[in-house]
């Protein structure tokens, strides 16, 4: 724990602070709080199975690059933010902050772990598969990259036209609903139209 906090300060600073919330990184002890929080028992066994599913993430890798390729291709305006794995809390799953994305690898050990069958409903466990941490790292870094507008009509559109790119950019449909086929359908009208243009495009007809 002490090479961790020493080589990556930033990102152990987000997981004190932002993800476990066990108080402030510059505290003296807290590499001994970070080590009692994980002696419990049930992140142990949550650990073990991170382990266990992710000892090989070339796959992943592979996909994350290939899309940020992509992305940049479509907007290439966009930083390529330096991607980072941990073991969170159980309550987050993409972390995003100043450039970086932490991917908390306890969110995607599959819909029929046996610890999310207990706590989470089967629609939030079908999202929780590791061919969801590419779409959802797009996602959230696009969504922290072009905030959403504050009007809940506005807010929604826009949100739609985060989940059409990631669908482009992924090559597959990960986000199927009405707003995001009513992009689809826009953009068809409106080929001439760049990425950048969309995200900025306020009156859609």
């Amino acid at each position: 724990l002490i090479e961790i906090t020493e080589n990556y300060p930033v990102q152990t600073k987000i997981l004190v602070e932002n993800i476990l919330a066990i108080g402030h990184f510059e505290n003296p002890n807290i590499t001994n709080r970070l080590y009692s929080f994980f002696q419990d028992s049930t992140l142990k066994a949550v650990i073990e199975e991170v382990r266990t599913q992710y000892g090989n993430m070339d796959d992943i890798n592979n996909e994350l690059s290939s899309t940020f390729m992509r992305l940049k291709a479509l907007l290439p305006e966009i930083k390529i933010p330096v991607v980072y794995t941990q073991v969170g809390a159980l309550n987050q799953s993409i972390i995003v902050c100043d450039g970086l994305i932490g991917i908390c690898l306890d969110k995607y050990l599959g819909a029929k772990f046996p610890l999310y069958e207990k706590y989470y409903p089967e629609d939030q466990r079908k999202t929780m598969e590791r061919s969801m941490i590419v779409p959802d790292c797009i996602l959230f870094y696009l969504l922290s990259c072009y905030p959403q507008m504050d009007d809940v009509s506005d807010r929604n559109l826009h949100k739609s036209k985060i989940q059409w790119i990631v669908n482009k950019v992924t090559s597959r449909n990960i986000f199927v609903n009405d707003g995001v086929l009513y992009i689809e359908e826009y953009m068809k009208r409106h080929k001439e139209l760049s990425i950048t243009e969309l995200l900025n495009e306020t009156e859609m007809q």
